[in-house]
């Protein structure tokens, strides 16, 4: 891990990755978001050894990528019936 990593988390590599392939807004926008929720929910960080969710007190638990994706899921199926 570099400086830079330290500094920001791990975050370094994906907004540099993600700022050249965005066409649209919404889809960095939601790429950002997913990354963010992976970052405080999923992933388990060494120093906190949990992740930063649970030491926040957000969650009592580690979430799993199936359920982000069914959280997802269901969040579009609402604005499909808002629409």
């Amino acid at each position: 891990m570099n400086v830079i990593e330290d500094a920001f988390g791990g975050q370094a590599d994906f907004a540099i990755a993600q700022a050249g392939f965005s066409r649209k807004l919404e889809n960095h926008a939601a790429a950002v978001a997913l990354n963010y929720f992976a970052y405080n929910f999923i992933k388990i960080h060494r120093t906190l050894r949990m992740s930063p969710a649970m030491a926040a007190g957000v969650t009592d638990r580690l979430w799993d990528v199936n359920e982000l994706v069914a959280l997802w899921e269901q969040y579009e199926r609402r604005e499909e019936r808002v629409a």
